[in-house]
């Protein structure tokens, strides 16, 4: 029974941090991933370093399985101005209420998501997206995108009325989401955004400068079968395999 409950506690710490979809140090988390796409053809693996040139247009959004009802998503800076000095986090990437994802499941080649999303840009509330633009001395920001079910009922908490397009420095998404009832996050993603690269969007092998990080394209991915194996591994040594 001891060997069991071993084993029980070992496969659930590491499987929290291979599902994890947001950084280790951050909260609130989530274990199921977000699809996020900008342009035509970067899609986000959790943790990937992308250059400074990321587009100005909203990246699509999509979910792994099918949601239904109505959606609220945050992206946020935990970093801003510079993650040793985060004196202005978080700060709000983009605000935007009313997200409803399809119902049926796209079949279509090269989909970059099985349940893409449609985006009311006009839905009340909505704080439109602004894009990644970290100072050149500092160090790679997160960038972390939150889902959250967004109820029947549901209003910008007065808190946070003031928030808008000119206004962005100091939110606290979950504040908001305790406030607003939101519950759990739903899905979530993040990329690494620096100045201090020369990577490109879309582009392998980068390297973070984030203090700390060594993140490559879909190097979340590739931790994530490390630590499968890990759990694997562990197993069989309690096991006697």
């Amino acid at each position: 029974m001891h060997y069991l409950t071993t084993i029980a506690t070992t496969v659930t710490l590491l499987a929290s941090t291979v599902l994890a979809q947001t950084p280790s140090n951050f909260t609130p988390s989530s274990s199921a991933k977000l699809d996020l796409r900008f342009g035509s053809n970067t899609t986000i693996t959790p943790g990937q370093q992308i250059g400074i040139n990321v587009p100005a247009q909203q990246p699509s959004v999509g979910a792994e399985t099918a949601l239904n009802g109505t959606y609220i998503l945050f992206i946020v800076d935990p970093d801003a101005p510079t993650p040793t000095n985060a004196s202005v986090s978080q700060y709000l990437h983009w605000l935007q209420p009313g997200l409803r994802f399809a119902s049926t499941r796209n079949t279509t080649a090269n989909a970059f998501s099985p349940y893409p999303a449609t985006i009311n840009a006009s839905a009340t509330g909505t704080v439109p997206y602004v894009r990644p633009q970290p100072p050149p001395t500092s160090p790679a920001h997160r960038y972390i995108a939150l889902l959250y079910a967004q109820p029947s009922n549901f209003s910008v908490p007065a808190a946070f009325q003031s928030f808008s397009a000119t206004n962005r420095t100091k939110f606290n998404v979950s504040m908001f989401a305790a406030q607003a009832r939101l519950g759990n996050v739903v899905a979530a993603n993040y990329f690494l955004v620096s100045n201090m690269t020369t990577t490109t969007t879309g582009a392998g092998n980068a390297t973070s400068t984030r203090p700390g990080v060594a993140q490559s394209t879909g190097g979340a991915a590739v931790m994530q079968m490390s630590l499968a194996a890990v759990v694997v591994g562990a197993v069989g040594v309690v096991l006697g395999l």
